[in-house]
């Protein structure tokens, strides 16, 4: 396996030298931006082993695939960008100092959206919002699987108390994990749950589906994140209408979200939606889930990977017969 570490001062010039160096079929494993801005590291190897190349499953060529004379305006137009983010990403793409496409996107969404994932051991207790149907409790199951896999505390609490089979669902995945699950259906009980919490364990929140433009729904969902130090990140399923993904997320503004997980991403072709409600919101983008499965868990979505999505019409998920070999297990 051919591993390496990348550094330049943008996105696009270590794309250009991982391309120099390690080919077009490099996978790239990691990205990270340098403290106060002062360039990039991308770690990428050569192995079709690895987990990032299983995962990235090459299907038909859609427009913007190798070949286009414009592939950046078709897979854009294919993915249901509105024309204004679509010019406004192929202008800063054309202006990064590189030729190959898939870069020059790659350095547009890095200069253009954050991307960060989700703490293996954030500081403070992350509950996850969204609306009914949304990937919640599935989400809460695969951050906290990835965290026991890894070897850290987990504490899961929920406050999904009303839905008829919340508490069952998740409940059946914890049990799984040997870990205890908590329920707390007021802010007080909440609260306490949280205060047991050692400094070394991951607390996890599952909380009921929300419906954003239901003023009750709401008022009664903001009584639980007022708790001081809880993290509000929310779950939407990609795929859905451009449009209105903009405005859901948009409408979860006023709770004060800074960070959002998208779901489903092996259910559907097109990822607009993702960079619309990002660029209508200004939250940042990090962790994807890709498959039903929880112990296949969480992916880190980065500018590199989101530039090969939306170029090449590469999906997120495990092959057909490893998934029906799963169902049937």
């Amino acid at each position: 396996m051919r591993l390496k570490t990348f550094s330049a001062a943008t996105m696009p010039e270590a794309m250009a030298e991982v391309r120099q160096v390690l080919g077009r079929d490099a996978v790239i494993v990691s990205t990270f931006e340098g403290r106060r801005g002062t360039g990039v590291q991308v770690t990428a190897a050569l192995e079709e082993a690895l987990p990032q190349p299983e995962e990235i499953q090459e299907q038909a060529p859609h427009p913007g695939a190798d070949g286009s004379a414009n592939p950046l305006g078709e897979a854009l137009q294919f993915h249901g960008l509105p024309e204004r983010l679509a010019s406004r990403l192929i202008s800063l793409a054309q202006s990064m100092d590189v030729e190959d496409p898939e870069a020059q996107l790659a350095g547009a969404l890095d200069a253009g959206f954050d991307f960060a994932p989700l703490n293996l051991m954030p500081r403070q207790p992350v509950m996850l919002v969204g609306q009914p149907g949304a990937g919640k409790t599935v989400t809460v199951a695969k951050l906290a699987a990835r965290a026991v896999m890894a070897g850290k505390k987990v504490r899961v609490i929920t406050t999904d108390t009303i839905r008829a089979g919340g508490v069952a669902q998740l409940r059946g995945f914890t049990d799984i994990l040997n870990t205890e699950l908590e329920k707390a259906d007021a802010p007080d009980i909440l609260r306490n749950a949280i205060s047991y919490a050692g400094e070394d364990e991951l607390v996890l929140i599952d909380s009921p589906g929300t419906n954003p433009y239901n003023s009750i729904e709401i008022r009664d969902l903001k009584r639980f994140l007022d708790i001081e130090g809880i993290e509000p990140v929310l779950v939407i399923a990609a795929g859905g209408d451009v449009a209105e993904s903009s405005d859901i997320a948009s409408a979860w503004r006023p709770l004060g979200i800074r960070r959002v997980i998208f779901t489903r991403l092996d259910a559907t072709r097109r990822y607009g939606a993702i960079i619309a409600a990002a660029d209508a919101t200004g939250f940042i983008l990090g962790d994807v889930s890709l498959s039903p499965y929880v112990a296949e868990g969480m992916k880190v979505l980065n500018p590199v990977t989101m530039a090969r999505l939306l170029l090449r019409q590469e999906t997120l998920t495990t092959t057909l017969s490893d998934n029906e070999e799963k169902a049937a297990q």
